[in-house]
């Protein structure tokens, strides 16, 4: 827990050394990474929210309908000597964005809980990875006017099923997020997140406080982005799906309404991961801000 409350923070910390290109040291530190001699590769699998963008001299000038809860997937190479991330690539259906040598990668670990983002020419990510899930917001440039932006989950062996919990139980974690207005340069948020699972009556209540803006340009905090706080929203467990997912609809302070879905890793259930989105007009929306969050 006291890793997600640093999570702002440390998102700020991680955009700002990719994004200024910053070196040094490896390992657990904020550095540049190359390419290792011996690696190992992990493929997780998972759902992510995700909207075209057109751009005009890095302003947003339009958005795409966010097409809800589509495949998505991840793949992480690390050196096995001290777990360092040399590359790794995030999916989904509206394209993918891959950093390797020659891009920035930087990343830091906290009581096995590693938060890494990186810098190529034409993509922006950061993203967090937990020993059974993790989850990532990243953004694409296809061209000098498009691109798109995605908000993804994804899990080692898929979302457990043979698990049948009782009682109530708090998950508290983090949320990150690309937030995008036409007219505007698009930003990243992070937020505290709360997850009160019922799982007597397959209910989750979700909500975030706490959200700020991260600047994508050079990681400087843009304060309070209070507006965009996820009031309490119940997410509902759908009979017939075939692992523990929960879904329902979620609004923020500033009216802009969406979806959420929420899934639950590891033997016991103990990693809650999960992904979002909010517009301000559904067929056609000129505010988006898509999310993804976790906690263990």
């Amino acid at each position: 827990m006291n890793y997600f409350s640093r999570l702002k923070e440390i998102t700020a910390l991680i955009l700002f050394y990719a994004l200024a290109g910053c070196g040094g040291g490896g390992g657990t530190g904020a550095a540049a990474v190359t390419a290792a001699a011996t690696q190992t590769v992990t493929n997780r699998t998972g759902d992510a929210d995700s909207v075209i963008v057109t751009l005009s001299s890095g302003s947003i000038t339009g958005f795409s309908t966010v097409a809800v809860s589509n495949t998505a997937s991840s793949s992480i190479t690390q050196e096995i000597s001290d777990s360092s991330i040399s590359s790794f690539t995030l999916t989904n259906v509206d394209g993918t964005a891959s950093f390797g040598p020659g891009d920035t990668i930087v990343q830091r670990t906290v009581n096995g809980i590693t938060v890494f983002g990186g810098e190529s020419a034409v993509a922006k990510a950061v993203a967090i990875a937990m020993p059974n899930s993790g989850f990532a917001v990243y953004l694409k440039n296809s061209s000098s006017t498009a691109g798109f932006g995605a908000g993804t989950y994804f899990g080692k062996s898929g979302a457990i099923s043979a698990f049948n919990p009782t009682g109530t139980v708090t998950y508290t974690g983090g949320s990150l997020g690309l937030y995008g207005v036409t007219g505007f340069a698009p930003v990243v948020t992070a937020a505290d997140m709360t997850a009160v699972a019922n799982f007597g009556t397959n209910a989750v209540v979700f909500s975030t406080t706490n959200t700020i803006g991260v600047d994508l340009t050079d990681g400087s905090s843009l304060g309070s982005y209070a507006a965009l706080n996820i009031g309490a929203a119940n997410l509902t467990y759908h009979a017939g799906d075939t692992a523990n997912y929960w879904y329902g609809n979620i609004t923020d302070g500033a009216g802009n309404t969406g979806s959420a879905e929420i899934a639950l890793f590891g033997a016991g259930g103990e990693e809650l991961t999960g992904i979002g989105s909010l517009t301000d007009n559904a067929a056609a929306p000129t505010k988006v801000h898509i999310i993804a969050f976790g906690s263990n």
